[in-house]
């Protein structure tokens, strides 16, 4: 499925500590304003037990003046909540550089390709936070080219 354009990540493996897991970039809701499924969560650890491998996480990396960057979680909530309870220090990354308005539009795509299914409502909230910030719609349909022309397509990639 085409997500909306990104620049090229680095694949960097980072300190748990270092990555940022606001609740502003998780589109899905859970009881209590969790950033996670506990059930979810514990499934995966089963998979982690049985050999599974995990994707690597996604996160922006945020550049800030005379401060440590910011390395913003896109992509990836339940898989580092099994890192932390498995007592990983640290976990491959695919980083791209941006800002934190870019790491807002693109978790919009997260788990688009892969991992938990994404439900009608999620699909919707993603799409309700695009067309709701006038900055990221305007960023969507300037990828129009990419799709035809097709502003429909280029704003259901961001979603």
């Amino acid at each position: 499925m085409p997500t909306i354009s990104r620049p090229a990540p680095t694949r960097e493996r980072l300190q748990l500590d270092d990555l940022t897991a606001d609740a502003r970039f998780q589109l899905r809701q859970f009881p209590g304003g969790a950033l996670v499924s506990e059930d979810y969560v514990l499934h995966l650890l089963e998979l982690l037990d049985s050999g599974a491998h995990f994707e690597p996480l996604e996160v922006v990396r945020v550049v800030r003046p005379k401060k440590q960057p910011l390395h913003l979680l896109i992509d990836g909530f339940h898989r580092l909540e099994v890192l932390r309870r498995k007592g990983a220090p640290s976990a491959d990354v695919l980083v791209f550089e941006g800002t934190e308005r870019d790491a807002e539009l693109w978790c919009l795509s997260s788990n688009a390709r892969h991992g938990r299914q994404r439900t009608p409502q999620e699909c919707r909230a993603a799409f309700d936070r695009l067309v709701n910030s006038p900055a990221m719609l305007d960023a969507a349909i300037a990828e129009r080219k990419r799709y035809h022309n097709s502003t429909e397509r280029a704003i259901a990639a961001a979603c």
